[in-house]
Formats: structure tokens, C-alpha cells, sequence
């Protein structure tokens, strides 16, 4: 193989090594993207619980205070 050639084999070598890395640093970008979707939808999921959880217990205390009232 001559110097023309080995250098041209060189370069191909050179882009292929760059393409597999572009396509793994999107990948991995992908995956972070996914992953912080995920905690952002378990972000909401807790606040839902929670705002469920204050309204419930605000509609106990309310029927609480219709029961003692009931009573008087």
C-alpha cells in the first residue's frame, strides 16, 4: 500500500470514528432528555398526590365542623 493510499485509509478510519461518536453523544443526549421527562412527570405525580391529599383533608374538616354544628 502506498503513502496515497494509507493516508486515504487513514481518513476514512478518522470519519468513521467521528460518526460513531456523534451518533453515541446523541444518544446519549436522548437519554437524558428521557430521563428528565421522567422526573419531571414524577414531579407532577407528587404534587397531584399532595394537592389531592390537602383537599381531602380540607373537605374533612369541613365535614367536621357540619357534624358539630349538626349536633348543637
Amino acid at each position: 500500500m502506498d503513502d496515497f493510499e494509507r493516508r486515504r485509509e487513514l481518513r476514512r478510519q478518522k470519519r468513521e470514528e467521528m460518526r460513531l461518536e456523534a451518533e453515541r453523544i446523541a444518544y446519549q443526549r436522548n437519554d437524558d432528555d428521557e430521563e428528565e421527562a421522567a422526573r419531571e412527570r414524577r414531579r407532577r405525580a407528587r404534587q397531584e398526590r399532595l394537592r389531592q391529599k390537602q383537599e381531602e383533608e380540607s373537605l374533612g374538616q369541613v365535614t367536621d365542623q357540619v357534624e358539630v354544628n349538626a349536633q348543637n
